[in-house]
């Protein structure tokens, strides 16, 4: 332990460290450059939720307990007990092995300590760290745009099992079904069905077009989270049904890549105050930063 350090215990069924541990936390702040604190990071947590990021500096297994000592690096309140349960370490929304959620846990770390200072709410911040670290650009930081309700509108439409409209095949395959599955969502992605391809020559259109056309009349966009990460034309049709037919998703997520309407497909969404959106500005994005941003969705919806 260190000196002059005031030290506060808690039980913990941390799955990162395998095991139950009991986890020594400092109620003051500790600098960065202790002495003597190895270079590795942990998150601890309160059920599904974030708390902050903490330095690890000790860790003694032994035949009964692990016995995890960790400095904070900046003042936590602690409300009350923290204590992930049983059902939170199964059903969670993240890593499901041991070495995995240290894994990520680990980036995550990085990702707080580097990122320097950001104005995002807490709930926003989860999606944009998760966009991060599906990139390793901290531009994001800057990029990451939210509608006021967009978090809770995201989980209030994940909850009730909405339908999820992909532009492109990439998202739905690093999309978690299962978790997904949970609440009943479905993903569809109609850019390589026949009538879509076809639809598409005969109007000399473009399959992500016509591919958001089927999603409408199959009556899936209404309601729906919507994620663009490949098309701006997709997206740009997406706001052509609010504008003209009044069809309003749930969520918008609106990150397209490229060079060509990428960029102004996501400027036409931030103009309609009435959609409820999460979009990248600029020329970044793609079906990484769409998959990272439903499945923080998915993280919070177990809050």
């Amino acid at each position: 332990m260190l000196a002059n350090v005031e030290y506060r215990q808690v039980e913990v069924g941390c799955e990162s460290l395998g095991c139950p541990a009991t986890v020594m936390l400092s109620g003051k702040n500790i600098r960065k450059d202790e002495p003597g604190l190895p270079d590795k990071s942990f998150l601890v947590e309160r059920e599904c939720y974030l708390l902050q990021v903490v330095k690890f500096f000790h860790l003694t297994n032994t035949n009964e307990k692990n016995t995890a000592s960790f400095g904070v690096l900046s003042t936590i309140k602690y409300n009350q007990e923290i204590r992930m349960s049983e059902k939170a370490t199964q059903d969670d929304m993240r890593q499901m092995t041991a070495l995995g959620r240290k894994i990520e846990l680990g980036s995550f770390a990085v990702i707080d300590e580097e990122v320097g200072n950001h104005s995002f709410p807490e709930d926003q911040w989860q999606v944009v760290r998760r966009v991060i670290h599906s990139t390793a650009d901290f531009e994001f930081k800057e990029l990451m745009h939210f509608s006021p309700n967009a978090i809770e509108a995201g989980i209030k439409a994940l909850q009730s099992g909405c339908s999820i409209i992909v532009d492109v095949k990439m998202i739905s395959v690093g999309l978690n079904m299962a978790r997904l599955g949970t609440y009943g969502c479905e993903v569809h992605s109609f850019i390589s069905d026949e009538d879509v391809i076809a639809t598409a020559k005969e109007n000399n259109s473009t399959r992500a077009i016509e591919s958001i056309k089927k999603a409408h009349n199959l009556g899936k966009l209404e309601g729906s989270i919507v994620a663009i990460g490949n098309a701006p034309t997709a997206l740009l049709e997406v706001v052509r049904f609010f504008r003209e037919e009044n069809v309003k998703p749930a969520l918008i997520i609106g990150v397209p890549v490229g060079f060509i309407s990428a960029e102004e497909s996501k400027e036409e969404v931030l103009k309609e105050k009435e959609l409820e959106y999460i979009v990248a500005r600029g020329r970044k994005g793609g079906s990484p930063i769409a998959v990272a941003a439903i499945h923080a969705l998915l993280m919070l919806s177990t809050e």
